[in-house]
């Protein structure tokens, strides 16, 4: 038997690791401009139980990411996350490439005098482009327009979902009655379908997102390519925004099988309809950043355009959304 030294190994790993890392970034080079990413997480340690803040950081350009550092932080603040992204940059030698910044618009960000945006400006000694991350501004949006239809609630769990939830093995899924398409027009219920079976063929970095796209085929009227199936509903929580859309296709595909009152029917359909004829191409168009001002305004009108079907969806989701295109303004 051989005597494992676990400090030797734990050395040579170190050294190891900081080899590969000087690697990377004496090959990472960029002759384009970069934009950079943070995204607070609050995750277990590696060692122990204790829960910590991690702060993953990256850059990316067109065909091109790279995770610069994924560091530990005493506490999750605006100045902690300002220093951290600063700290990341310059290690990587990109103080000059970095132009753009992508980030989840919380206060702890956007603060407008303190924020990490700011802070991270006045560090760098240079104006840059603010793109607040679109999927986190859709959520927002998609989350008030199901909240605002299905009204407060003291509980954190949704009642008309938890009920579906515990009646879904009692549910045959393969009986659909096939009216809801009856008030969404023919050449838009084919634009949706041609939309989804297009972002299926593209890599979709969770199961989720499938799972609204498949049901956005079968609402519509359509067949996936692996064919009719429906996933066993999942998180409830009010803090779950995709969850949210996935419940209300599937109890609207359902609600024959499912006790509605026609107000509940109502409310459902035109969160399903909002959903499909706005949400969905704006969620899956949102990755690209270069294309975030022409699609923001294009939303604003079909928000807009809305107002005819659901004034209170409208409103709400318009709101949410004009409160953050401070960048569409900013020279």
């Amino acid at each position: 038997m051989f005597n494992v030294n676990r400090s030797l190994i734990r050395r040579y790993r170190l050294k190891n690791q900081k080899a590969v890392a000087e690697c990377l970034q004496t090959e990472f080079k960029s002759d384009l401009p970069l934009t950079i990413y943070w995204d607070g997480k609050l995750i277990k340690d590696i060692t122990g139980h204790k829960t910590v803040d991690r702060l993953p950081i990256l850059v990316s350009r067109h065909g091109i990411d790279q995770l610069l550092a994924v560091p530990k932080l005493e506490r999750g603040t605006n100045t902690a996350y300002a220093s951290a992204v600063y700290e990341a940059i310059n290690s990587w030698s990109l103080s000059g490439k970095v132009k753009y910044l992508c980030f989840d618009t919380t206060a702890v960000n956007t603060g407008l005098k303190n924020g990490a945006c700011v802070q991270l400006e006045r560090k760098m000694e240079k104006d840059m482009l603010c793109l607040p991350c679109r999927h986190h501004i859709l959520e927002i949006m998609l989350s008030a327009a199901v909240d605002e239809s299905l009204g407060p609630s003291s509980d954190p769990d949704i009642p008309l979902f938890k009920r579906f939830k515990n009646n879904w093995y009692n549910i045959d899924y393969k009986t659909i009655i096939n009216d809801t398409t009856s008030h969404i027009e023919e050449n838009v219920v084919a634009d949706k379908i041609s939309i989804a079976q297009k972002q299926l063929q593209v890599h979709q970095p969770r199961d989720d997102y499938k799972e609204l796209l498949h049901l956005t085929i079968i609402y519509l009227g359509g067949v996936p390519e692996k064919s009719i199936s429906f996933r066993r509903p999942a998180g409830l929580h009010r803090a779950e925004w995709m969850a949210k859309a996935l419940y209300c296709l599937k109890i609207f595909l359902f609600k024959h099988q499912f006790q509605l009152t026609k107000k509940k029917e109502k409310v459902l359909r035109e969160i399903c309809i909002f959903t499909l004829i706005i949400y969905i191409k704006y969620w899956f168009q949102s990755p690209t950043g270069w294309s975030a001002p022409r699609n923001d305004l294009q939303l604003l009108k079909y928000l807009k355009d809305f107002d005819g079907i659901n004034p209170e969806i409208a409103s709400v989701a318009l709101k949410k959304i004009l409160g953050h295109l401070r960048y569409l303004s900013k020279s």
